[in-house]
């Protein structure tokens, strides 16, 4: 592989894609064949294409506000984010994601992305409890905290909002969860001038990718 970050774009178009080629599709299409390639399923890809979708969104906001943000690790971490659920759905796929960026020889700011993904971040307490290597999975850069937002705010395949992610939290009594993810949310806005969700609603035309009637009546009415 060659490239700045070993990014995934080393690499020609599938075929999908008609006339002009989406910005960044050869990383994508690289990435997506790694997916495949480490058994994920077609659920698990459609999520992290979505993910893909909403981390642009927020990316460009944030460049577009003079904040610097690296595209080769955002695009290919975004889309990998959740390769190690090849291997298992349980809190241990971004560790086991993280081994398999590794074999495949990506760079360590990618490998990052995908180990440090998880909710708003785990602490080495919360890490020893959980039985994974004793350590803080916190989203430092802000390309970890793009791609780690951006999956909060994602349910499967439709967009929720972070209304729905603090919920979710809530319910699984992971409150201090709650915490980081509202204020990494908050971060975010105040980055870009304007609340996240309704960035978001704001920039990908395709409603239908929406969950939450709450978050589009409150971001259309803006």
């Amino acid at each position: 592989m060659t490239g700045k970050h070993n990014d995934c774009g080393d690499t020609g178009i599938t075929g999908r894609y008609k006339g002009e080629v989406p910005e960044y599709a050869y990383i994508v299409d690289r990435c997506v064949a790694y997916m495949k390639e480490a058994g994920c399923s077609d659920r698990v890809i459609n999520h992290v294409l979505l993910v893909e979708k909403v981390s642009e969104v927020i990316m460009s906001c944030l460049k577009n506000n003079g904040v610097s943000v690296d595209a080769e690790i955002v695009i290919p971490g975004a889309v990998l984010h959740d390769i190690g659920r090849g291997v298992t759905h349980g809190i241990r796929h971004a560790v086991e994601g993280a081994m398999i960026a590794r074999e495949l020889k990506l760079n360590e700011p990618i490998v990052s992305v995908i180990e440090n993904h998880i909710g708003g971040g785990i602490d080495k307490n919360e890490a020893a409890i959980l039985g994974l290597p004793v350590k803080d999975y916190f989203p430092t850069t802000i390309e970890e905290k793009i791609v780690s937002h951006a999956d909060n705010l994602v349910a499967d395949n439709r967009i929720a909002g972070i209304n729905h992610a603090i919920e979710k939290f809530k319910s699984r009594g992971l409150f201090e969860a709650v915490e980081r993810i509202r204020k990494l949310h908050e971060e975010l806005s105040l980055l870009c001038k304007k609340d996240i969700d309704c960035v978001i609603m704001e920039r990908i035309n395709d409603k239908s990718l929406f969950d939450d009637e709450i978050l589009r009546k409150r971001c259309l009415d803006e």
